[in-house]
């Protein structure tokens, strides 16, 4: 019962979310475009001059070590890079599959040590919400992780996600999160929500680690476009028309008026492995050519500016 409770909690999260953005997407063509300038402006200063692709994949449950493996050939096939967020409960009960891919050169960030979901009657429901645990538990919660990571891949992570981080961005629980993964030599974060990427930029440094919050789309660009938000089953993991056609859209906007953006996406594998959005979607990068990045290497255009040092500008 209390997993379903979380799950509803997620639940009523994810719809006041969709229902603040349904409201700031309300504006006129005109200045919606004008904050997609903006951000393409602070885009340009990063050194980005066209569309980049930073794709990035959670792995939560068990139903993504099936997915995973010729999930990562199909991208490598298509010349796209994808980064990997494995909670290090999930890292060691897949841990050959995920030090293969490790050995073929994928980037693993910490994403934590605690699992993220757990099997409730007849499907998986959330657990391991920061905001519901003490500050002593989630540093050592994100420094277990860290321990599985190296043991599991033979990698020293350069980045850090944490768990159902939409309940987790007041600027204490940034903090904590930056503080403690800089104390454990990291490069960089992206735990927050696209309200950042508007704000600062797709790449901002603050409290001396580089943020790099996740993209939206043209549509709803202060909304989340990943696999979970698009399911139309839940269950059964049915991902809907409406992801490759938001995905589609904002590629087409972005490209017809010349604004440079990371397209910092994620996704789960189970969600997204032989599904037609997801694939369709992919081949679409490929055929426009949009170069992907690593978190390393995303990481490394970020200019030198903290932003937790500048007021923020509408």
């Amino acid at each position: 019962m209390k997993a379903v409770s979380r799950f509803r909690r997620v639940a009523r999260w994810a719809r006041n979310l969709a229902y603040q953005a349904s409201s700031r997407d309300s504006d006129s063509s005109a200045q919606a475009m004008a904050r997609l300038k903006s951000y393409g402006a602070k885009a340009a200063a990063c050194g980005l001059d066209r569309l980049h692709l930073f794709l990035s994949f959670d792995c939560d449950t068990d139903l993504d070590f099936e997915a995973v493996m010729p999930l990562d050939a199909f991208l490598r096939e298509r010349g796209i890079v994808p980064t990997y967020a494995v909670p290090g409960a999930q890292l060691m009960r897949g841990c050959d599959i995920y030090a293969a891919i490790a050995a073929s050169g994928r980037e693993f960030m910490n994403h934590g040590g605690r699992a993220h979901a757990t099997w409730e009657v007849d499907q998986y429901v959330p657990i391991t919400f920061y905001d519901q645990m003490t500050s002593d538990d989630i540093i050592a919660d994100i420094e277990e992780g860290h321990r599985i990571v190296v043991d599991v891949t033979g990698q020293t992570p350069s980045g850090f996600r944490a768990p159902h981080f939409g309940c987790f961005q007041r600027d204490q629980d940034l903090g904590l999160i930056r503080r403690t993964i800089k104390r454990l030599g990291y490069s960089y974060s992206s735990t927050t929500v696209p309200d950042k990427a508007l704000e600062n930029g797709p790449i901002y440094r603050a409290d001396n680690v580089v943020e790099i919050p996740v993209f939206g789309s043209a549509r709803h660009p202060h909304l989340i476009l990943d696999t979970w938000t698009q399911l139309t089953d839940r269950r059964c993991y049915a991902l809907g028309e409406s992801y490759y056609e938001l995905f589609a859209e904002t590629i087409d906007v972005l490209t017809r008026n010349n604004i440079p953006a990371l397209l910092t996406w994620y996704g789960d594998p189970s969600h997204a492995w032989q599904q037609a959005p997801f694939m369709n979607a992919m081949d679409l990068i490929a055929k426009h050519a949009i170069p992907s990045l690593s978190g390393r290497e995303v990481a490394s255009l970020c200019p030198d500016a903290d932003a937790s040092s500048v007021p923020a500008t509408s």
